[in-house]
């Protein structure tokens, strides 16, 4: 199994590219797939998302696969599946899921460059004074732990306190600047500093109700949005908050220069997939939305979304998205989104459903036996299940090997 897996590991998510010595410039053309050209910036960027050094021959395999994602996508568009309207609703949702990843990113990375994150210790500041003084001040709150361990607690809690204070105020000097806009009118920077500084529970204390965030009420108000009464149950629920899932959907949020659809965001998206009542009254989780998107407004007027550091982090993010599969297709999310399609329509994508004979998996089991035994814990089943999932990846590999052998012989490349 380990063969299959390297071969698959070769051909489709290959763990790639640190430049080399001597390496092309990033403008420079490396190969041409039928007049479309290939060039150093792109492999650099598919090595980035894999998030491994490469050697020569490492390089050599990015290259093919760069090239064969090429001829994915130009078939692709020869059998028009971007008229497809299955596929346009998978590009308008990786497109929108693309954005909101890049954005969550760069409100993180920049505010881990300038401040670090809200609770983030920051023991540099706590004297041993401070510490003294809040041991003696807690009573008998530590009492049965070792002195030594509980001024260290003290200690940790007191630097959390106080990176959180320089960080509201931080983040207050940033909102101020940043304007919010719903509907045409304007979201005060104070609620959602507020917010950010309260950090809104999971839910309301003793309760298993969650807690209403304010600056999804102030939201709610500022465009009319009713919310569901609090009591409303039966079996029409659904139904009944069918209007209201509608109205937050058409919301669109202006953050500085940047707009934003409500139904975009992830913090609403689940909620506005599967409505109820509980969270449709709260928009738990949109405070923290919102301060994300502030900061990533505030990282683009400090052209921070330019800088290397970034680039960087977001090339490894989209790399830890999904499976190896995943993170060597282009970083383009449409282009990936039609090859994804594309392979979906030629059986290319799973082998779960590629049937193999029991006497194949026999004989499987009686050559590998050993590993497999280790693998299953001795679980003949389990044996054959993992067994029966090697014989499926390698007639998939197989026959994806095949499909694009036969698209290589019908194209013209140029190395």
């Amino acid at each position: 199994m380990n063969d299959i897996r390297r071969q698959w590991i070769v051909l489709f998510s290959a763990t790639l590219l640190a430049l080399i010595l001597g390496a092309p410039a990033p403008g420079q053309q490396v190969a041409k797939v039928n007049g479309t050209a290939i060039t150093e910036a792109q492999l650099q960027t598919m090595a980035k998302r894999s998030g491994a050094a490469a050697d020569g021959k490492l390089r050599e395999r990015l290259l093919e696969q760069a090239i064969d994602n090429e001829l994915l996508y130009q078939e692709a568009q020869r059998q028009k599946l971007t008229d497809d309207e299955y596929v346009q609703r998978g590009l308008a949702h990786a497109a929108a899921a693309h954005e909101a990843r890049t954005t969550a990113a760069l409100a993180e990375a920049f505010e881990n460059a300038r401040i670090g994150g809200m609770h983030t210790p920051d023991y540099a500041t706590v004297s041993d004074a401070e510490v003294n003084a809040a041991y003696g001040a807690a009573g008998d709150k530590y009492k049965g732990v070792d002195e030594k361990q509980a001024k260290e607690i003290i200690g940790r809690e007191l630097g959390r306190a106080k990176h959180k204070a320089k960080y509201v105020e931080w983040f207050r000097g940033i909102a101020a600047t940043v304007p919010v806009t719903v509907a045409g009118k304007s979201i005060p920077a104070d609620p959602i500093v507020a917010a950010v500084d309260d950090q809104i529970p999971l839910t309301e204390y003793g309760s298993t109700r969650p807690a209403e965030d304010p600056v999804w009420l102030a939201v709610c108000e500022a465009v009319g949005i009713e919310r569901p009464p609090a009591d409303l149950a039966g079996d029409d629920v659904r139904a009944a908050l069918a209007p209201t899932v509608t109205a937050i959907r058409d919301v669109t949020m202006q953050v500085g220069k940047t707009r934003y659809s409500l139904r975009q965001a992830p913090a609403l998206e689940l909620m506005l997939r599967q409505p109820n009542v509980r969270q449709l009254r709260a928009g738990h989780g949109f405070t923290r939305q919102v301060q994300a998107w502030i900061l990533a407004e505030q990282a683009r007027r400090a052209g921070f979304d330019k800088d290397p550091a970034f680039t960087d982090i977001l090339a490894r993010l989209s790399g830890a998205q999904g499976d190896r599969f995943n993170r060597v297709l282009p970083s383009d999310s449409n282009k990936s989104q039609l090859i994804v399609a594309l392979l979906e329509k030629e059986g290319l994508v799973t082998g779960k459903y590629i049937r193999i004979p029991d006497e194949a998996i026999d004989a499987f089991v009686a050559k590998n036996q050993a590993q497999l035994t280790k693998l299953s814990r001795g679980s003949k089943k389990q044996a054959r299940l993992a067994a029966k999932r090697a014989l499926q990846e390698r007639e998939l590999l197989a026959k994806r090997v095949a499909y694009l052998e036969n698209l290589r012989a019908a194209a013209t490349i140029e190395k």
